[in-house]
Order: structure tokens, then sequence, then C-alpha cells
């Protein structure tokens, strides 16, 4: 038995058994099984009979509430379908996935036939988009909000809808019941830094995130519990601050909404809606769920110590 290898533009043969054989083809999106002669008398093999595998969604992401999708076969028909990670309701028959009952992640679909030849797609599976009429404007100026003083304690989770239209300068989300610039929660120059009371902080660079832009709204949830703090951006968590100080201490305590304190400038630029306190901490199901919904979710059976639904 002898093999010889060819290879063009991203694709390769293995071919084996001299004249009467089989041509295995692959490539970046799939592998196949061609079985045909091969002329070794000249400069070109004919290969006939190939197994195609070859399909394809109209969309490389869908909302989970938009229109269940179902790819189109142009390859060979009788093959599987099947998704990795865990998550996508997808039917093995037909590709057809069901998006209401579709966890939010990044998938990669494959289509198998029953020679194993294969062919893949990478799907985005996406919460809808916030809608929602009722929201507070803030005009970067002088716009705030006196939520009286929220004692948290060290455990606590703070849940909201922010739509940032500029950052020129350091914008304060919460700010605390004095004007030392602690207990803040603060977007600078696409950083978002957490304080606590004293001084120390843990920062997350928005700049470097797929999920954040500017004119858009996202959903921050953040969730302390002693010193260690998870912040999360539309429902996933950014892992590791970027950048911190110190560990955080005492408990957390905030008032203002939109700026730090009245009497400085560091005000907010955008809209604000579906604001939330815990004194306990959400896990990261619970953030998933309040971000997937796309419109505002019923809070009251999480239990919120206050919930700003401005209008809603």
């Amino acid at each position: 038995m002898s093999e010889y290898d060819y290879g063009s533009q991203g694709q390769g043969y293995n071919i084996v058994d001299g004249v009467f054989g089989k041509i295995y083809e692959s490539s970046y999106w799939g592998v196949g099984v061609c079985e045909n002669t091969i002329d070794w008398g000249s400069s070109y093999k004919s290969i006939a009979n190939c197994s195609d595998a070859s399909f394809s969604y109209a969309e490389s992401s869908y909302a989970t509430n938009g229109t269940d999708p179902t790819p189109t076969i142009t390859g060979d028909a009788g093959g599987t379908f099947t998704a990795t990670p865990e998550g996508l309701s997808i039917n093995a028959s037909t590709g057809e996935i069901t998006l209401s009952t579709s966890s939010i992640n990044s998938y990669t679909v494959r289509y198998t036939l029953p020679d194993a030849t294969f062919a893949e797609q990478s799907l985005a599976i996406t919460a809808p988009a916030f809608t929602n009429t009722n929201s507070f404007t803030f005009d970067g100026i002088n716009d705030y909000f006196d939520l009286t003083q929220h004692d948290l304690g060290t455990v606590n989770t703070i849940s909201l809808w922010l739509n940032i239209s500029s950052i020129t300068s350091n914008q304060t989300v919460f700010g605390e019941p004095s004007n030392a610039f602690k207990q803040s929660v603060i977007i600078a120059s696409n950083i978002i830094y957490i304080k606590d009371v004293s001084n120390d902080f843990k920062g997350w660079n928005l700049s470097t995130s797929s999920e954040f832009s500017l004119n858009n709204w996202h959903h921050f949830g953040i969730v302390r519990s002693g010193s260690t703090v998870n912040f999360y951006i539309d429902g996933v968590d950014q892992g590791s601050p970027d950048t911190s100080s110190g560990g955080f201490t005492g408990n957390t305590k905030l008032r203002y909404l939109g700026t730090n304190y009245p009497s400085n400038s560091q005000f907010v630029s955008g809209n604000i809606d579906e604001v939330a306190f815990w004194n306990s901490a959400l896990t990261s199901g619970n953030i998933s769920t309040i971000y997937g919904t796309g419109t505002p979710t019923d809070l009251s059976t999480l239990n919120p110590l206050d919930w700003y639904r401005f209008g809603d």
C-alpha cells in the first residue's frame, strides 16, 4: 500500500491503494470521502462520487425571540445535526433550531453524513435587544437621583440597564453619601471601577469587551461577596479585574444615581433603567436570566431590597 499527499488552497488529499482506491479529502470546514480511480499517467486526478456535507444557516446569530431557523442543505441529504457545547435546541434530522429554549451562547453546529463526512458552521444565540419605552435620561451636566442611602452589607448585588451616549470624562453611575469618591461605581475612559470605603478598587476594561458599545443598551451586574467582586456585562462574567488595589472592606453604602455627589462634575451621559439592589449575592444564573429576557424582568421573585423601574 502506498500513500501520496496532495494539497491545494487549504485542501489535502491522502491517496491510498494505487490505481483504484479512496481519496480522503480534508479541509478547514470538514472531512469527506471520495471513491474513484486515479489516473497516474496524467497530471490531474479524476474524483467523482464525493460525499458533500455542505449546509448553511442564513444568519450567523439569532436572538431567542426570533423565528426558528432551518439550514439549507446544499450537499447530500441523510445526515445528522449536532451542536457543541450543550444548550442549543436543534433538530437532529432537519437542523431546525428552537430559539426560545436555546441557551444564550456561541455554538458550533456540525452536519455529519453516514460515511463520517461532515461540515460545520459557527452560530451565536443572543438575547433579544433590550426594549423599553420608559427610562431616565441623564444629560451629563447636572442630572442625578438621590435614592437615599443603601447600606448593602459586605454581600450584595447591583443590577441595572445602561445606555451610555459618550465617555469624555469620568462618569459615576453610583456614588456614596459624602464627596470623597469612595464607595462608587465609575466609568472612566472605557474602564469601569468599583471602589469601596477604603478607596480600594477593582477595574475592568470595557474597551476590550466585545459586549460593550456606546449608544446601545447593556445590562450591568455587580455581585460582591466580601473582598470578591464579579462584574457582568450582558450576562457574561468579565473575569478577573484588569487592575485592582487592595481588598474590599466594610459595608457597601450607596446613595446617588448618576453622579458621585451633586457638587462634582462626574455626571452620567445617557439612559439608565431597571435599577435594583440586593443585600445578598445573586447567582450567575440569576444575572443571565435578568439579561436574557430583552424586556424589563419582574424581579420581585428575587426579593430585591429596592427596585427602581422608572415608570415601566
